[in-house]
């Protein structure tokens, strides 16, 4: 089965992303960065 984003969007401090399987994710940005192979 492939999930797909259904919807992305913004807060103050991070990215919420929600998925066709109904799942939900945050990512915060420090997270993100700190995560980035290009931010370094």
């Amino acid at each position: 089965m492939t999930v797909e984003i259904l919807k992305v969007s913004k807060n103050g401090s991070a990215l919420n992303i929600e998925w066709s399987d109904g799942e939900k994710s945050n990512f915060n940005y420090m997270w993100l960065r700190d995560n980035c192979e290009t931010a370094h």
